[in-house]
């Protein structure tokens, strides 16, 4: 379905008369960062009603991003469909002589979306400067895996996965080389706003869960990797 709707979108997009015109493929890779202040106040609230005083060991740390897009360049303008991929986690522990404490979150997210940008005048030959925009929808997961071990013995085990729905957007500034005519490398970056009022819910249904806290996906932050380009004439 997600394909389905990324091809349709694609195909309003990306007119078929290409004369004048420029496409061009992009893959990129590069490091984000995540604030994720929902999940590390939920965190500090669960570790505080805990009857033993477990340390945080990670609290979702940068991590790399990978980006994939299509555009079109027609004249100084751009627009064009993306696709990215983020991950990030957490990690609670405390271990002694008589058990042993893990709590795991695990983050990722697709976010399929939209970019423009414009081309600003030659900063110097073969390098240009373009400023930009995304907007788009994010698909995020939690993984959540708990475990207690006291005297060698399981007394807790516990493992869920949730999903979540949102949106996000931000500017973007690309520094791009020309190797070749149709070859180019980019140094991009840019910073991530989500919005809505998307919140984690498990995937299965579960007359248990109550879901007295809510937990949103976080992914705002800095975005920063370096892209290589292909033109297609």
């Amino acid at each position: 379905m997600k394909i389905a709707s990324l091809t349709m979108l694609a195909a309003l997009l990306l007119p078929a008369d290409l004369a004048g015109q420029e496409l061009r493929a992009s893959f990129t890779a590069g490091v984000g960062t995540y604030r994720m202040q929902s999940l590390k106040t939920y965190i500090e609230i669960i570790n505080e009603s805990l009857p033993f005083s477990p340390e945080l060991v990670d609290a979702f740390p940068p991590s790399l991003w990978y980006s994939a897009e299509v555009a079109v360049i027609r004249g100084d303008f751009s627009w064009g469909l993306a696709v990215s991929y983020n991950s990030t986690g957490s990690r609670v522990s405390l271990k002694d002589y008589s058990g042993e404490y893990l709590s795991d979150r695990m983050l990722s997210s697709i976010s399929p979306g939209f970019t423009a940008g414009y081309l600003l005048p030659p900063l110097a030959e073969r390098i240009t400067l373009t400023p930009g925009a995304m907007l788009g929808v994010t698909f995020s997961t939690m993984k959540v895996d708990e475990t207690l071990v006291a005297d060698e013995e399981y007394i807790d085990d516990y493992h869920e996965d949730f999903g979540a729905f949102g949106l996000y957007g931000g500017p973007s500034l690309r520094l791009a080389w020309a190797v070749t005519p149709a070859v180019s490398l980019e140094l991009q970056t840019g910073y991530i706003l989500t919005y809505g009022i998307a919140r984690f819910k498990p995937k299965k249904e579960r007359d248990s869960w109550s879901g007295s806290y809510e937990i949103h996906p976080d992914w705002n932050g800095l975005r920063c990797g370096l892209s290589l380009c292909i033109a297609f004439r």
